[in-house]
C-alpha cells in the first residue's frame, strides 16, 4: 500500500548508522512488524496464569 506520511529524517538516517536497513520502507516496515509483535508479547504475557494446565509433562517427555 502507498502511503504518504512525515517521518523525522534524523531518526531515519540515525536508523540507518546503526542497522542494516538502508531505505525508508524497509526500515518503516521493520518497525511495523518490531511494534505488533510487541503487542502479541503483551498479550501472551496478560494471559499468565489465566489458562489452566491440562496434561502429563512426564508422559509426553517419554515419546
Amino acid at each position: 500500500m502507498r502511503t504518504n506520511i512525515e517521518i523525522d529524517d534524523k531518526l531515519i538516517e540515525e536508523i540507518k548508522l546503526h542497522s542494516k536497513l538502508k531505505t525508508k520502507k524497509n526500515i518503516v516496515n521493520k518497525a511495523l512488524k518490531s511494534y505488533l509483535n510487541e503487542l502479541k508479547r503483551r498479550e501472551l504475557a496478560s494471559l499468565a496464569g489465566k489458562i489452566a494446565w491440562e496434561g502429563d509433562l512426564e508422559s509426553m517427555r517419554e515419546t
